[in-house]
C-alpha cells in the first residue's frame, strides 16, 4: 500500500521557504495555456491577435486566482471577510492557508476577466469564453496534480483491496476537529518523537476540545509528523501507517476527469466550425457533471456538513453550473451570433458574423 510521502517543495531553501510544486503548477498552466491559445489563434485567424494572447492569459490567470479565493470565502467561509489578526497577511481573505480556493469561484473570475478584456479590445466575448472552455482544463490538470503532491483535498476511504488507494498522512491534521478520539492511537508515535509519556499525551488529548492552546500544540505536533514523513523518515512512516485509512486518490481522478478528459473532448469537439457559445456551454455542463461525480469520492471538510437533500456544497454548486450551461446553450443557440472556424484542415476561415 502506497503511503504518500511527497514533499510540497521542489527545492527547499529553509523550513518554510522554497520553490513549491503548487506555484510551479501555475507556471506550467500559464505556459501551456499561452502556447495552446496562440496556436488556436493562428489556426482560426480570430479577432484575438497573437500579440494579445500573453495579456489575455495573464488577465484571466489573475481573474481566476482572485475569483477562486473570493469564491471560497463566499461559498464556504463568510467569516473570513470579518476575520483580522495582527500578523501578516492581517485579513482572513488573504490568508490562503485557511480554507483554500474554490473551483467555481475561479470560473466566475475567469468569466469576469475575459468579459472585461473583450470589452476593452472589441473582441467577441463569447469566442473568448469558448477559448477558455478548452484551455481551463489544462490548468485544472496541473492544479490537481499539485493537490495530490501536497496531500490536500484527500479522498474518502476506498474499498478493501482497491489497487489505487493511497494512505495520506495529512489526514491526521483533521483529527483534532473531525476525529479527536483517534488521537489517543498516536500515543506510541508521540512518545517516540517527543519523549512525552503516554499519560501526558492522554491528558492533552482529553482536553483537545476545550483547551485552545492545547489543541494548537497537538496540531503543531501532527504537522511535524507530516513533515518527517515528507522528509522520508521511514521509522515515523511505519509507526503511523497502521492508523491511516486507504483512500481514493481523488486528486488524480480530477486530473484525469476535470483536466485531461474534458480538454480532449472539447478540443476534438471543436475540430469543425461551431457557432460561438456551443463550446463554452458544453464545457460548463460536462465540468458540472464530472465535478458532481467526483464529490462522491472527495472527503468533506470536517467543518462543513451536508446541505439540502444530503448533497455537498460542491454538488449544489455543480447543479447550478449545469443549469447555467443549459440556459446559455439555449440562449446562444437561438440568437444571431458569430460563427467561428474549427482548427481542422480546411476550416481555418475568418471569424465572421452571420
Amino acid at each position: 500500500m502506497y503511503i504518500h510521502d511527497l514533499s510540497p517543495f521542489i527545492w527547499r531553501f529553509s523550513d518554510d521557504f522554497g520553490i513549491r510544486w503548487y506555484g510551479f503548477s501555475f507556471m506550467l498552466s500559464f505556459f501551456f495555456s499561452y502556447l495552446f491559445i496562440r496556436w488556436m489563434v493562428y489556426r482560426q485567424r480570430s479577432e484575438l491577435q497573437p500579440l494579445q494572447v500573453a495579456d489575455f492569459v495573464l488577465v484571466c490567470l489573475a481573474g481566476a486566482l482572485i475569483g477562486a479565493r473570493l469564491g471560497y470565502c463566499c461559498f464556504y467561509a463568510l467569516d473570513l471577510f470579518i476575520k483580522f489578526k495582527p500578523e501578516f497577511p492581517y485579513w482572513g481573505v488573504l490568508a490562503i492557508d485557511e480554507g483554500g480556493m474554490s473551483s467555481f469561484g475561479g470560473l466566475l473570475g475567469l468569466f469576469i476577466a475575459s468579459t472585461v478584456f473583450a470589452l476593452r479590445f472589441g473582441i467577441s466575448r463569447i469566442y473568448l469564453y469558448d477559448l477558455l472552455a478548452v484551455t481551463v482544463p489544462v490548468g485544472i490538470f496541473f492544479g490537481r496534480i499539485a493537490n495530490f503532491i501536497n496531500g490536500e483535498l484527500i479522498g474518502k476511504e476506498a474499498p478493501a483491496g482497491s489497487p489505487f488507494s493511497v494512505k495520506f498522512p495529512t489526514e491526521i491534521l483533521q483529527w483534532p476537529i473531525s476525529s479527536p478520539e483517534k488521537l489517543e492511537q498516536l500515543a506510541p508515535v508521540a512518545t517516540k518523537i517527543t519523549g512525552t509519556t503516554a499519560e501526558n499525551w492522554s491528558t492533552m488529548v482529553a482536553n483537545v476540545a476545550t483547551d485552545e492552546a492545547n489543541r494548537q500544540s497537538i496540531t503543531d505536533f501532527l504537522l511535524s509528523i507530516v513533515h518527517l514523513i515528507q522528509d522520508k523518515n521511514y521509522e515515523v512512516t511505519e509507526s503511523l501507517s497502521p492508523y491511516l485509512l486507504n483512500r481514493h486518490p481523488v486528486q488524480l481522478y480530477g486530473a484525469l476527469g476535470e483536466g485531461l478528459f474534458l480538454f480532449l473532448f472539447l478540443f476534438i469537439f471543436w475540430f469543425r466550425p461551431r457557432k460561438t457559445g456551443v463550446i463554452s456551454a458544453t464545457g460548463l455542463m460536462l465540468y458540472a457533471v464530472i465535478y458532481f461525480i467526483l464529490e462522491n469520492y472527495r472527503e468533506m471538510d470536517p467543518s462543513m456538513g451536508l446541505d439540502i437533500f444530503g448533497l455537498t456544497r460542491g454538488q449544489l454548486l455543480s447543479i447550478l453550473v449545469f443549469i447555467t450551461g443549459i440556459l446559455l446553450s439555449f440562449i446562444w443557440g437561438r440568437r444571431e451570433t458569430l460563427s467561428v472556424s474549427g482548427w481542422g484542415r480546411g476550416h481555418s476561415v475568418k471569424l465572421h458574423r452571420r
